[in-house]
């Protein structure tokens, strides 16, 4: 017997076990707030409406290790997904850096909130980051719609990498249930140049991507309110109270309440980025405001 979700209309939190679930609770309200385990909620701009919690999504759905591939609930801790990959030998491409809040790139954040808004580690120059990682992912979109994109095929060119327009975008396309990732051998982690300066668990922090000729002067402008930083990158992690100066198309930053998510960086982005939401999410259902058309 189908088993509704608590608070399905208008207000409180619900929380889906399955992908039905989480389409009904889309369909039947007019505002959805996704929550993970709000590792990067810092990063976000605030949002009213029914919080629907992915933690009943979680737990490997299926896993090839020969293939180096998985597939996992969105609401997945990547935690728990790293302890269970490393059982054969394989993980995410992620430091292993459970207490320094947003340093490590979500822990004990989710892999929903991994694709959503994917920030930056120390292992991003040598292995990359989820743009590089996600093979596909299913996803429900505004009007209750189940969509899925992309395969366990690492070498796939059938049609559009859809999934990419998903990662990085915040929730702000549709609510990710689940994604299938290519794997790293456990053994072949290279070595990180990451330094980090400060205990940032429960901190506030501004992350800051520069060019190279640029990050050592920066990494000096910024003195005391520097965190912790990675010179294979050129990235900074800085007080958000410290004002960084970056030249427009020479970097870009991101912090607190959705700081640098709506920075234009060029026409031509900053329309695609509104005519995509429009698209995907006319009534603004996943946005803190409806998208205007032009």
């Amino acid at each position: 017997m189908h088993r509704a979700p608590q608070a399905m209309a208008g207000r409180g939190v619900v929380k889906p076990v399955s992908l039905s679930e989480l389409a009904e609770v889309v369909r039947e309200n007019e505002r959805v707030v996704i929550r993970g385990s709000s590792s990067k909620r810092q990063f976000c701009e605030e949002r009213s409406g029914t919080v629907a919690d992915l933690t009943g999504l979680r737990g490997i759905l299926s896993l090839e290790p020969e293939d180096q591939v998985v597939e996992v609930g969105a609401g997945t801790l990547l935690s728990e997904l790293q302890e269970e990959l490393a059982e054969v030998g394989t993980c995410l491409p992620l430091p292993n850096a459970k207490s320094v809040g947003p340093l490590g790139a979500g822990f004990p954040g989710t892999v929903g909130g991994l694709v959503s808004l994917p920030l930056p580690h120390g292992l991003e120059a040598q292995c990359g980051s989820a743009r590089d990682w996600v093979l596909g992912l299913s996803l429900v979109r505004s009007d209750g719609a189940v969509a899925r994109c992309g395969s366990k095929a690492v070498k796939n060119v059938a049609g559009y990498d859809v999934q990419k327009l998903v990662i990085g975008a915040r929730g702000t396309l549709g609510i990710v249930a689940s994604v299938i990732l290519r794997l790293y051998p456990l053994r072949a982690l290279p070595p990180t140049e990451f330094e980090q300066l400060r205990d940032l668990s429960g901190s506030a922090v501004r992350i800051v991507r520069c060019l190279p000729d640029a990050f050592e002067r920066l990494k000096s402008e910024v003195g005391d309110a520097l965190y912790a930083y990675d010179p294979a990158s050129c990235t900074l992690w800085t007080d958000p109270q410290k004002e960084v100066r970056i030249e427009p198309g020479r970097g870009w930053r991101i912090g607190p309440s959705g700081e640098g998510f709506n920075d234009a960086h060029s026409g031509n982005a900053s329309e695609l980025a509104r005519r995509t939401r429009l698209a995907l999410d006319p009534l603004g259902k996943f946005n803190p405001e409806p998208v205007e058309a032009k």
